[in-house]
């Protein structure tokens, strides 16, 4: 007999023998165990699912599991069903377990082999393609309904879904590759009537480019923040660097250097590469900073698109240090620079001119724009952020898509930035 354990996320299968379940009399004939993973909007969970016995006075199947291998510390009596969805455990944790079967009279057959299964949480992921934005989710057990819903705006309110499927995907076409474009979805499941799991909310957002320097951030979180996950092949390559568009990541020392390889005929191409060209790049680019991307003079103006969640945590968590800081914001819509309380936290010290305080530079192409914070005049200034001239209050605001320098001139006390979400826990 055969016990097949399928991990659902990964399609991977594998066969082990069951040993013989068998009761007084007879055998009973515990057979196929599938185990896959289920909706973890119970806080993680397993659904197990078996191959029913044919007696005639079978009464019903118990689950025995625990987290390690031949220990079972909880066991649940499902009754006379085939499946059976354990709830409440661990995400991350793997879960060891066998199913036995019972009769009327409450003789109860020998465990089937032991299967395990590691609780992952439900993701959904967004991919670019020619036509569109692909949506696509994991299946959840039980789930007989997924309502798809779309907005420009982020943090919006459901209403009509846009589609009702039954598949784990979507392909919404529109052309992304404009600016302005945003685009942002939220994926129910349903069993039955009933609404079992919300995904986390995933988005879409282009800013444009021009040749020559542009300081950029992720208004999205991404799924991989690999070069290659955040950037795809939307630059110009080519097949040395010395006429690729580049990219340039500040790691606190000194510059990161990738480029695309293209045009070369070989598996090399689509692979970002180190400035040497002599390995793949390791570069990973953190949400909460900024980055250079350099359009070479015989590239055109284009469009750079970002896909991945909407940031829901209350805070972004930011560490800063004395000295440049290439800061980005991850949220997908403008934030005031009185509503990022840079101030508040005191990571920015404030001074009566331009020249004493720390400041906040936006790239604007051939030159910085700069806010710098007033502070211990002693006067209703105080805490204002002012132009370099000191004549005006500044229009800087954190804008999604676009990179800022933080710099840092004194040793401040606080070197932590808690960036306030503006719309968190949605």
């Amino acid at each position: 007999m055969i016990v097949h354990a399928r991990d659902a996320q990964r399609g991977v299968e594998k066969d082990v023998k069951d040993r013989h379940s068998t009761r007084i009399g007879r055998t009973l004939s515990l057979l196929a165990l599938l185990l896959m993973l289920a909706s973890p909007s119970f806080a993680g969970g397993l659904l197990v699912s078996w191959d029913p016995n044919t007696e005639s006075d079978l009464s019903g199947y118990r689950i025995y599991y625990g987290t390690e291998p031949s220990v079972y510390s909880e066991m649940v009596d499902v009754g006379n069903v085939t499946s059976y969805t354990i709830e409440n455990l661990v995400e991350g944790e793997t879960y060891f377990m066998v199913v036995t079967a019972y009769d009327l009279n409450g003789n109860e057959s020998l465990p089937s082999a032991e299967v395990a299964a590691t609780v992952t949480a439900a993701e959904i992921y967004i991919t670019l393609l020619d036509e569109g934005i692909q949506i696509r989710w994991s299946a959840l057990a039980g789930a007989t309904l997924y309502r798809l819903y779309a907005s420009d705006t982020p943090w919006f309110t459901l209403q009509s879904p846009v589609a009702e499927l039954t598949a784990t995907s979507y392909t919404d076409v529109v052309n992304y590759r404009t600016v302005p474009f945003s685009r942002y979805y939220v994926v129910q499941a349903y069993a039955g009537a009933s609404p079992m799991h919300s995904f986390d909310r995933v988005g879409v957002y282009s800013r444009g480019l021009r040749v020559g320097q542009n300081l950029v951030s992720m208004p999205l979180l991404p799924a991989d923040n690999s070069v290659g996950g955040v950037l795809g092949t939307q630059l110009t390559g080519a097949a040395n660097a010395g006429q690729a568009d580049k990219v340039l990541y500040w790691n606190g020392t000194d510059y990161e250097i990738a480029w695309l390889v293209e045009g070369t005929g070989t598996t090399f191409d689509g692979t970002w590469m180190t400035q040497a060209g002599d390995q793949a790049s390791p570069m990973k680019i953190d949400p909460d900073h900024s980055f250079w991307v350099l359009l070479r003079s015989s590239s055109p103006d284009t469009v750079l698109t970002f896909t991945g969640k909407v940031s829901k945590e209350a805070n972004r968590v930011i560490n800063l240090v004395q000295g440049a800081n290439f800061i980005g914001t991850c949220y997908p819509v403008p934030v005031t620079l009185a509503q990022s309380e840079l101030a508040a936290d005191g990571v920015v010290a404030g001074g009566s001119s331009s020249g004493v305080s720390d400041k906040i530079m936006r790239w604007l192409g051939n030159r910085y724009e700069v806010a710098w914070l007033v502070g211990g005049t002693g006067t209703g200034w105080d805490g204002t952020w002012l132009t370099e001239s000191g004549f005006a209050a500044s229009t800087i605001q954190f804008n999604p898509g676009v990179g800022y320098v933080l710099w840092i001139k004194g040793n401040n006390a606080s070197k932590v930035w808690t960036y306030p979400n503006p719309r968190p826990n949605l």
